[in-house]
């Protein structure tokens, strides 16, 4: 029996056709221009992330998040919060942990959000299922402050860990992804061994 509450409990999906294709494919070629300067591969454009390090210069991400500012999934809204790309593997270094808003997920101590936070993370690709990895026990006990504001779990019981495997962008025109109470669900993100990820999230604060 799971130890996650029903509305809180990860839950796969999948959208017809919800992108147009042309933008995504300029969208990955843009992220993709900047993250081969990056010394890990990735990047992403946050919009909601106020930073002198943060480029929000990305006119064709921008056209996307303008496009499909939210989405309708299984009867509930959520709005655009953010798009990644990775070009290399990022395997295990991500912790688990609880996002501290609905955007970027990101949140100084202190400024956390009370309410539940629900997350829908589509896999864009269309090269490269996305492993979406989470922890199926009770988190009242995790208090450990990581270096981007997040709550995150170091050690775990193996046997607590979860995966579902989010399917590429198919010749179908169907988008896989999954929706998660992302403040109450340890959960991580593991890229397989030969490619990284690129994915769209969204957000709703209840």
């Amino acid at each position: 029996m799971s130890s996650l509450a029903p509305d809180y409990a990860p839950q796969k999906f999948e959208l017809f056709n919800p992108f147009d294709a042309r933008l995504v494919e300029r969208v990955r070629k843009e992220l993709s221009f900047h993250a081969l300067l990056e010394v890990d591969g990735c990047y992403g454009y946050f919009p909601d992330v106020a930073s002198a390090n943060i480029n929000h210069d990305l006119p064709h991400s921008q056209v996307f998040a303008d496009s499909y500012p939210t989405l309708k999934i299984a009867e509930t809204e959520y709005s655009f919060s953010f798009l990644r790309i990775a070009l290399q593997p990022l395997t295990n270094r991500a912790a688990y942990h609880l996002d501290g808003t609905s955007g970027s997920g990101l949140a100084q101590p202190g400024q956390e959000s009370h309410k539940p936070i629900r997350r829908a993370l589509i896999n864009l690709s269309r090269v490269q299922d996305r492993a979406f990895r989470y922890l199926d026990r009770d988190i009242s006990e995790v208090t450990n402050e990581g270096d981007q504001g997040y709550k995150i779990c170091n050690e775990f019981d193996p046997q607590d860990e979860r995966v579902a495997i989010l399917k590429a962008y198919d010749e179908y025109k169907i988008a896989h992804g999954i929706i998660f109470c992302a403040s109450k669900v340890l959960h991580r993100g593991v890229d397989e061994e030969t490619y990284g990820h690129f994915v769209a999230s969204y957000g709703l604060q209840a």
